[in-house]
């Protein structure tokens, strides 16, 4: 389960980078954060320690996801992974190794 300390990080990081796009930020749904955005889209994020985490956009017609679960083992960047639609692909912007901060970074 995520943790109220790091809900409370992610959700001021991402209002202060992100703001005026967010339409709402909803908290620990089910261990994720759910950001809501104009149009009809979402984020939702899974990242209960650094070296687990999902993250999920979802607009009317596409499905990302971007995830370190321990499947798609014939991947270069096993255990992490990128989702498009029905589409699977090696995962070229987090890193399970660094924290959460970095990886945030790197988007």
């Amino acid at each position: 389960m995520i943790s109220s300390s790091r809900i409370d990080k992610i959700s001021q990081r991402l209002s202060d980078e992100f703001g005026s796009h967010i339409s709402k930020i909803t908290t620990n749904i089910r261990g994720r954060i759910r950001i809501s955005l104009r149009e009809g889209k979402f984020l939702d994020i899974r990242y209960p320690r650094d070296a687990s985490y999902s993250f999920h956009f979802q607009s009317l017609d596409n499905e990302y996801r971007i995830e370190c679960a321990p499947h798609h083992n014939s991947l270069g960047t096993f255990p992490n992974h990128f989702h498009k639609n029905d589409d699977i692909f090696d995962d070229r912007w987090t890193d399970s190794q660094n924290s959460l901060s970095e990886n945030l970074d790197g988007w």
